[in-house]
């Protein structure tokens, strides 16, 4: 509150706090004071202005406003101001995926022996019949070398097997064994229940909100 609007509603309030058979009181010295009789002096009801200002608005005289878009620290339960890179998107979001990565690590991760790109390919070639290792290397905007690293580590945990393409003999495709369709499957039922305790921050309309923003930065 402004000092000026402070003073007004001291003028306004205090001599309500003075007493009712002080409605006509004046401020005289730094009192709200009764008129007294002509020729007399001011009798002091002794409502100093500091105590009117603190009744009439909560403040104390010695408050000093504080600026209306005043920058606020954030600081995390480390006791570190984060505010610096509060506006790095990247940032947040790699604070926020370490609780993703602990839901997965414990749901997935561990108990299945897979790690997050694995589990991924292995749920893509699962619901993508003829998924080849070319599509599956720009879906995850992987190199073919590094798809080719990734493919042989499943296939040696007999996850996946590659069948030649008929029709275009240069590529393969890509799909789950049978023990892999049993793990793709266990998978991704953990998948549906591995956020939840995550997702209970947001209501419905904020986690449609904040998986169509995400899609709006991957497009």
């Amino acid at each position: 509150m402004s000092l000026h609007r402070r003073r007004r509603a001291v003028l306004r309030l205090a001599p309500r706090f003075a007493g009712a058979e002080h409605s006509c009181v004046q401020w005289r010295d730094g009192f709200w004071a009764k008129p007294a009789a002509r020729g007399a002096s001011t009798a002091p009801v002794g409502l100093r202005y500091s105590e009117a200002v603190t009744l009439a608005t909560g403040m104390s005289t010695n408050d000093k406003p504080k600026a209306a878009n005043a920058k606020q620290p954030v600081v995390a339960p480390t006791g570190i101001d984060h505010a610096c890179l509060a506006h790095v998107l990247g940032y947040q979001l790699a604070r926020a995926s370490v609780f993703t990565r602990n839901a997965f690590n414990h749901a997935i991760g561990e108990p299945m022996q897979l790690r997050p790109v694995e589990f991924t390919i292995l749920e893509l070639i699962a619901h993508n019949a003829s998924a080849t290792q070319k599509q599956l290397a720009s879906a995850l905007s992987m190199t073919a070398p590094g798809m080719t690293v990734l493919l042989d580590r499943l296939e040696e945990r007999g996850l996946i097997k590659r069948e030649r393409n008929e029709s275009d003999k240069r590529s393969q495709f890509i799909r789950p064994s049978a023990s892999g369709k049993q793990l793709a499957k266990r998978a991704y039922e953990a998948s549906l229940r591995m956020e939840q305790d995550l997702l209970l921050r947001l209501s419905y309309a904020e986690r449609a909100m904040l998986f169509e923003l995400l899609g709006k930065l991957r497009s």
